[in-house]
């Protein structure tokens, strides 16, 4: 469910980014050209390109997982079905999709015609997700295993751990939440004089590397200007 869930959060995110396109695309002139050019561009990145650090000797590399290889007889396309279907996946992923493009919705601008969201919605509501994750579960899952899975599914223990995980999901946010908050606090109460002293330094910085305006006193013996006849004594 998981990697499920964040593959959709990718597909929607890529999905309904053409809609933020025309506010982030550089101006242009207003030749049907530019117009038409803008409104299939791919979407400007916001982020402010940096220089890379480079890597140094004592930083921790980290090796890619080992990819495993294919089980000789990967579960079928049916199973894959069944097993979205009993563990609610089908739903849930629908269901964030469109939650994600209603989100998008209102953070883009108010000028993307009414069309553009129905249509987004219809595609996202008639995507088959099984030909979309076939292959991945076919890398990962045998039909043995799968098999397995969907008996479990079909217990008593079962049904109850898949009836239980809508609220266990919630449970274990609100608790993330908070052991993170907690965290945070004491962590901070830490180095709060620190923090604090540093505020203040900086904020003087700040202040003295402030540039000051142009001066509009004249000078009181101005040059003459280039070229002009100095006055008669």
């Amino acid at each position: 469910m998981k990697v499920l869930c964040t593959a959709m959060m990718c597909f929607v995110v890529s999905a309904t980014g053409w809609s933020q396109q025309a506010s982030l695309s550089p101006a242009k002139s207003d030749t049907p050209a530019n117009k038409a050019a803008t409104s299939t561009a791919a979407p400007a990145s916001t982020t402010a390109q940096t220089p890379a650090t480079p890597a140094k000797s004592s930083d921790a590399v980290v090796a890619a997982p080992k990819k495993e290889p294919a089980p000789e007889h990967p579960c079928t396309e049916a199973q894959v079905r069944e097993y979205l279907a009993e563990s609610g996946g089908d739903k849930a992923a629908h269901v964030i999709m469109a939650n994600m493009a209603r989100s998008s919705r209102a953070s883009s601008p108010p000028y993307i015609p009414e069309g553009f969201w129905n249509d987004m919605m219809d595609s996202f509501g008639k995507v088959d997700l099984v030909t979309v994750f076939l292959p991945i579960y076919q890398q990962h899952v045998s039909e043995e295993d799968m098999a397995a899975v969907l008996g479990f599914y079909k217990t008593p223990a079962g049904k109850h751990f898949l009836d239980a995980q809508p609220q266990m999901a919630g449970d274990v946010q609100q608790a993330l939440a908070k052991t993170g908050h907690d965290l945070g606090h004491d962590v901070y109460m830490k180095y709060k004089e620190k923090i604090e002293a540093a505020k203040l330094q900086f904020d003087a910085q700040q202040q003295t590397a402030q540039p000051q305006g142009p001066s509009t006193k004249a000078p009181s013996n101005p040059a003459p200007a280039t070229g002009s006849t100095p006055a008669p004594k």
